[in-house]
């Protein structure tokens, strides 16, 4: 198994660092992605987690 671990720049502008990676890996995620986690503003006071599996 591979465990990524990805930190996203310039959200804020359009999502730029994360579309870039997908179209960069798109194929490889399409074959190999178990699951998606999303922790963003893990730094906040908030504890809501989103989880995304693939069903293809």
């Amino acid at each position: 198994r591979t465990i990524i671990f990805c930190n996203w720049d310039a959200e804020e502008y359009g999502l730029i660092g994360s579309t870039e990676f997908v179209e960069e890996y798109a194929n490889l995620l399409s074959q190999r992605t178990v699951a998606y986690f999303n922790v963003d503003n893990i730094n906040s006071n908030h504890s809501l987690f989103d989880f995304f599996c693939n069903l293809f």
